[in-house]
């Protein structure tokens, strides 16, 4: 779905502006930022986690509180706290791959009392990991992942719950392999057990598939470039949704219904996804089948198809999406069993957080909160919130029992980064300081005038010399915190939307209204209808002059 750029100056700004809670706005180009998160938003605090690992595609939680972690290398590791002092601090071996799954990306957690929990006889060839379990360990249950990888999808099964996986039993193969490095991406369960995943276009440089002759052979019947679904009792897969180009993230929300994050093709095809996309898939469309636009329709090659938007599109071009996470209460057993541990509750952020999609943006390290609204009609409607920048390849995030959000990061450049035998790191964001003002609302009210509300009343102490401290660009790729954005690909996109300067729009005065929950910024005419990002000091209380041993300063 286009989001569209308001003729009017005032509607811009309330749609469009965004909110940096730190320190005053240098230029682009200034030297990168020494902490590896910088959160834009007050009140959170972040650690890495003292574990040694590859590269991680993937990160959930199990019911009995393990986090499982999928390497680009296929192998998978269960992580425990073995100090209790509420972080991950060991890492024992699940699923040791030996070149099994090639190119994974796509993991969830198989759900208590679902079908591939029963018991049943193997169909791969039993191996096992010699790192013992994690002694953190419950009585022993079945349990397992769903993994998609290059050519299959695959549940990686430890029946006996010792803490090891002993089969990978392969659910769904049989396709056309393509030469990326993905193939079979994003993986979720429905609460009826249906697993759901998709699988990459056939040719994202020739989405058509135009042959020598100049015809098309793009089959809307054809697997590729679409979401397809696994029967709950693992007999047969259907097609759901076609017109995709690489659903690498993939979750349901509370009310069942499915979304997944799409990468932007427009580089090598005009109009084919021009942004990174988050999309809203119906799963019981039947006949009438959701076509997403990658390849969009064509007079010629593709006459018959509606192209259907997006729900939201992230900005500027070149973020890569991947990984996304409801901020929800997360389930471990199907609808109609009985849990040990039915939900995990605990949710990350302010309250009002709740629901809210978190978005990863690989290529340029970026980190979202999408707020999602759904209307009578089963419809939604979706407003953004750039919250954190990264100084690393930001490919996936979990919430975690705690609350806290983990963020899963490859190590080297765009696109790609290091690889399979690269090093990785995880992160974890921790919502320290609940008593910190949140920001709420930003709005033109006038030519010359700017409101930022908040949720609480502001710290008297904190609002001196406002106008000296406060500062507002103005670009059509301006974002908030761009002086933060320390990797980003080498496209010549890209190239041209850093050479677009932004243009800073003079703060002439900041007043605070009666109840300190709002701030009244008096600036120069906005003259453009374009991206505007404001700049704050904190706002908070005066934070510690000493960090705690391990705590990145924010």
């Amino acid at each position: 779905m286009v989001r569209f750029r308001l003729t009017l100056v005032i509607a811009s700004v309330v749609f469009n502006a965004t909110l940096t809670l730190a320190d005053n706005e240098p230029d682009r180009d200034n030297e990168p930022h020494e902490t590896p998160i910088q959160l834009l938003v007050p009140g959170f605090s972040v650690v890495e986690l003292p574990v040694q690992l590859p590269n991680i595609n993937n990160v959930r939680y199990r019911a009995d509180g393990m986090m499982v972690a999928l390497g680009y290398n296929g192998d998978i590791w269960l992580l425990s706290d073995s100090d209790e002092n509420g972080f991950e601090d060991t890492a024992n071996l699940f699923f040791d791959n030996r070149g099994r799954l090639r190119g994974p990306i796509g993991m969830a957690v198989i759900p208590e009392g679902h079908e591939l929990l029963k018991l049943h006889e193997p169909i791969e060839n039993p191996t096992a990991a010699t790192t013992p379990p994690s002694p953190n360990s419950e009585a022993k249950r079945p349990a397992g992942v769903v993994v998609a990888s290059k050519g299959k999808v695959s549940a990686i099964l430890d029946m006996d719950g010792d803490g090891v996986a002993e089969e990978e039993r392969i659910i769904a193969n049989g396709w056309q392999e393509i030469p990326p490095n993905v193939d079979a991406i994003g993986v979720a369960i429905a609460a009826d057990g249906a697993i759901y995943f998709g699988l990459g276009t056939a040719a994202y440089n020739n989405a058509y598939l135009i042959d020598e002759l100049g015809r098309s052979q793009y089959d809307l019947h054809s697997e590729r470039g679409t979401i397809l679904r696994i029967e709950p009792d693992l007999s047969r897969r259907s097609i759901v949704c076609t017109g995709v180009r690489f659903t690498i993230g993939m979750e349901f929300d509370e009310h069942g219904e499915l979304f997944a994050t799409d990468q932007e093709g427009a580089t090598w095809l005009s109009n084919g996804n021009p942004l990174d996309e988050l999309l809203h898939i119906r799963t019981t469309a039947g006949e009438n089948k959701q076509h997403f636009g990658f390849p969009p329709n064509h007079p010629s090659h593709l006459p018959h198809v509606f192209d259907e938007p997006s729900l939201f599109n992230y900005a500027p071009q070149h973020q890569s999406t991947c990984g996304m996470a409801f901020n929800l209460p997360r389930r471990f057993s199907l609808s109609n069993e009985k849990s040990r541990s039915d939900q995990q509750a605990a949710l990350f952020g302010p309250a009002d957080w709740r629901g809210n999609v978190f978005v990863t943006g690989a290529s340029r390290g970026k980190l979202w909160r999408t707020e999602l609204a759904r209307t009578e009609r089963g419809q939604y409607i979706a407003r953004n919130h750039l919250i954190a920048c990264l100084n690393m390849l930001t490919v996936d995030c979990c919430i975690s029992p705690r609350g806290d959000l983990i963020v899963a990061c490859h190590s080297g450049g765009p696109d790609w980064g290091t690889g399979p035998t690269g090093d990785g790191k995880l992160y974890v964001i921790r919502y320290s300081d609940q008593q910190a003002p949140q920001p709420i609302a930003a709005w033109a009210t006038g030519p010359q005038e700017v409101k930022v509300t908040f949720d609480r009343p502001l710290d008297p102490r904190q609002l001196k010399n406002l106008t000296g401290q406060t500062s507002i660009t103005g670009g059509e790729f301006v974002s908030a915190g761009d002086r933060f954005e320390t990797i980003r690909p080498g496209y010549q996109v890209v190239k041209r939307q850093m050479e677009a300067l932004p243009d800073k729009l003079t703060v002439y005065g900041v007043n605070v209204t009666p109840d300190r929950q709002t701030l009244v910024i008096a600036t120069a005419p906005h003259r453009t209808a374009v991206q505007y990002a404001i700049t704050l000091p904190t706002l908070s209380k005066t934070p510690e002059t000493k960090q705690k041993s391990g705590v990145y300063p924010q």
